[in-house]
């Protein structure tokens, strides 16, 4: 048979790639994918996803008053100024830098109050609350029934809570004591050689480490499924990945097209922060979409109890 009379499938063969040939790699890739992007729809994600972005900028503030006033009592005003300029690290420059003035009166007051206050109850209320968002963002995503009552679900929101501004103050504490200890090490012992690039380095990972441990323990302990982190690894490596991708898409879609300051005049920082946490959601909860389509391809169920 002459090369004129192969089969379209054979004379590819001959000429490409066994990978482009034969790319039945690719097939449960893109069912899984098509499959995640269609629950996304599906379960309403576009609409939770706007429901958790309100959240967390209705408990933004209040989170970061509360979190800059402990930091003052257990710390003092060092441990507190270093929280008023890390807090909101993971978020991109440019959102920061709109916020900014919103910002430092923000943490002017906060640095002058008491957590003890009555207030502490309306803020613990408004967290909780996104983390109940997030909670109900993941059992659509995932397909699961709430099988907690409305106490345990709220105490184990306010655990997040408090474990989310523990470790907190835990890196903002150690942003204060590295730089301090190195400058000891440095003073005794001259001839070792401390980059101040290395300590940006080291800072970067551990904000990608408590991320990823962040976003492992939401897909673990605040669905109604069975806790399996290996059935969650794949979403959450890839929430992580569409975060950085959307970040440095999001800024420069910000700084070189958009121009929220014309339409929204004094409201542009929280608009832009919030269309921010809009994307962030849907990738986050995309990720658990993504979790679930795996699970129902391999033909295992993540449930505790179906919807």
């Amino acid at each position: 048979m002459s090369e004129m009379e192969l089969r379209p499938e054979e004379a590819r063969s001959r000429f490409l790639p066994q990978w482009l040939v034969a790319p039945a790699w690719w097939r449960p890739v893109w069912a899984i994918l098509h499959d995640s992007m269609d629950g996304l729809i599906r379960h309403d994600g576009i609409m939770v996803g706007s429901a958790i972005s309100y959240s967390l900028i209705f408990a933004l503030f209040p989170f970061a008053i509360f979190l800059v006033a402990l930091g003052a009592m257990f710390g003092g005003s060092d441990l507190s100024d270093y929280i008023s300029r890390e807090a909101l690290a993971a978020l991109p420059e440019h959102v920061i830098r709109t916020l900014e003035p919103e910002l430092n009166r923000v943490f002017l007051v906060a640095g002058r109050a008491s957590p003890l206050t009555f207030g502490i109850l309306v803020t613990l209320i408004s967290i909780t609350g996104a983390v109940e968002a997030i909670r109900d963002g993941l059992n659509r995503a995932y397909g699961c029934a709430e099988d907690r009552n409305m106490v345990r679900r709220y105490a184990s929101s306010l655990f997040f809570v408090l474990i989310g501004m523990a470790f907190i103050l835990i890196v903002a504490a150690l942003g204060i004591v590295v730089p301090i200890g190195m400058d000891f090490l440095h003073r005794y012992f001259p001839e070792m050689s401390f980059e101040v690039s290395m300590l940006e380095i080291g800072r970067q990972a551990l904000l990608v480490l408590v991320t990823f441990a962040m976003l492992l323990a939401f897909h673990l302990l605040l669905p109604a499924r069975r806790r399996r982190w290996k059935n969650v690894a794949g979403g959450v490596l890839l929430t992580l990945f569409g975060w950085w991708i959307a970040g440095k898409v999001f800024g420069f879609y910000i700084t070189r097209i958009a121009n929220y300051s014309t339409t929204y005049a004094g409201l542009a920082g929280i608009i832009v922060l919030m269309f921010f946490l809009y994307i962030q959601s849907l990738i986050f909860l995309y990720g658990a979409e993504v979790n679930r389509s795996i699970a129902d391809f391999r033909g295992k169920s993540l449930c505790r109890k179906g919807s």
